[in-house]
């Protein structure tokens, strides 16, 4: 059954900063060619990078790539091909942080680029 009820998630929200009418057709169920090798090469950095990282919790609308607590604080981090659409990532991370606080969560978050050897931090 389709409604017009749009149920938002981090791809959604990460999408928005690169293409509007990506989001327009993912909100519609049309989603992206699956098969296409840059998505590939996403998924396996994302199973490949951090091994010995806690990875991928779903919590309801979002899906958190990797977790962990340091000094008692909750850390959560999304893992990017590439830092190219760097905005785009900090905004998925922050919505992430947003949805995590809402539930009583308190969390500070990593964006992080495996490839580059790059890691950007969000509080």
């Amino acid at each position: 059954m389709i409604t017009d009820e749009v149920s938002i998630n981090g791809t959604l929200i990460w999408y928005y900063y690169i293409c509007k009418r990506e989001v327009w057709l993912m909100s519609r169920y049309i989603v992206p060619d699956q098969e296409n090798a840059n998505i590939d090469l996403g998924r396996f950095i994302h199973d490949e990078a951090y091994e010995r990282q806690k990875k991928e919790i779903n919590l309801g609308n979002i899906v958190l790539d990797i977790f962990r607590k340091e000094k008692g604080q909750l850390i959560i981090g999304e893992v990017k091909k590439t830092s190219r659409y760097e905005k785009s990532a900090m905004m998925q991370l922050a919505f992430y942080l947003k949805e995590l606080k809402e539930h009583g969560v308190n969390a500070s978050g990593e964006l992080l680029f495996p490839k580059e050897r790059k890691k950007l931090k969000l509080n």
